[in-house]
């Protein structure tokens, strides 16, 4: 089965609920206190809703998806202001110890997440932070996405 994220992922210009919007604007601006001042990668970035927003804080910030389809959209929005490159989660195409903030927001469940693990930890520095959100599986309302290989509760992901 080939995977087309584009057709669950929201692009810009595509309507979406006001629980959609409140729940982007809360992650986004949660992350902006561990971004002060740092080096910020965000992983699995989709069209980098929150790129600009990091921005306002980081010391510099990179970006990538899996999907060119995604990319092209986060690339049409900022143009050549950020980084954002095409690379899969579980094999990060940056040097060892080269952040100090690792964000992956909504995404752990269509990964290895062991080989992902591995990788954040590689290119995080040794005091870096792994920011991590994941959907509620044990929600009354939860419906999975077609392409989600596992769901952790929260005792799994701690």
């Amino acid at each position: 089965m080939t995977t087309n994220f584009a057709t669950i992922t929201e692009i810009s210009g595509q309507r979406i609920s006001r629980e959609q919007l409140m729940r982007t604007c809360h992650r986004y601006h949660w992350a902006l206190q561990f971004a002060n001042g740092k080096d910020v990668l965000e992983v699995a970035c989709g069209s980098a809703q929150g790129l600009e927003l990091l921005a306002t804080r980081a010391k510099s910030i990179r970006a990538g998806d899996i999907s060119d389809e995604v990319l092209q959209e986060a690339r049409t929005t900022y143009g050549d202001r950020f980084d954002l490159q095409r690379f899969p989660a579980e094999k990060l195409p940056f040097t060892a110890q080269s952040f100090d903030v690792l964000i992956l927001f909504e995404a752990i469940y269509y990964l290895n997440s062991e080989a992902f693990m591995k990788e954040a930890r590689r290119v995080l520095r040794p005091s870096g932070q792994l920011l991590l959100i994941s959907a509620n599986c044990a929600l009354f309302d939860f419906i999975p996405s077609p392409y989600a290989t596992r769901y952790f509760n929260s005792s799994e992901l701690a």
